[in-house]
C-alpha cells in the first residue's frame, strides 16, 4: 500500500473500477460537492502527476454520500490518470 495525494492508503496501481466499487459499497455515489470545493479539487487534480506512469494532469472524479453529506461530511474524490487508468483517493 502507498499513501495517496491526501495521505489515505491506497493499493498501488489500483484502477478506477476498484476504487469506484469500494466507494459504491460504502454508499457513495458520483456527484459534486459545493462549487468552491469542486473547483479547487479539480485544479489540484489538473496539477497532479500520476504515480504509475508520471503523466501530468489527472481527472477529477467526485463522490458524495447522501446521508453523511446531510450531516456535514460525505465527500470523497478520486484523481484518475487518463493515460494509464491508475486512480488515487484524494
Amino acid at each position: 500500500m502507498t499513501r495517496s495525494l491526501t495521505g489515505r492508503r491506497s493499493e498501488p496501481g489500483a484502477g478506477l473500477g476498484a476504487h469506484h466499487a469500494a466507494l459504491r459499497a460504502e454508499g457513495y455515489r458520483p456527484g459534486r460537492p459545493d462549487r468552491h470545493t469542486a473547483l479547487e479539487d479539480a485544479g489540484v487534480c489538473m496539477r497532479a502527476v500520476c504515480p504509475r506512469c508520471h503523466a501530468r494532469g489527472l481527472v477529477y472524479r467526485p463522490y458524495i454520500h447522501p446521508v453523511r453529506r446531510a450531516a456535514g461530511g460525505g465527500y470523497r474524490a478520486l484523481a484518475v490518470c487518463a493515460a494509464c487508468g491508475a486512480a488515487e483517493e484524494f
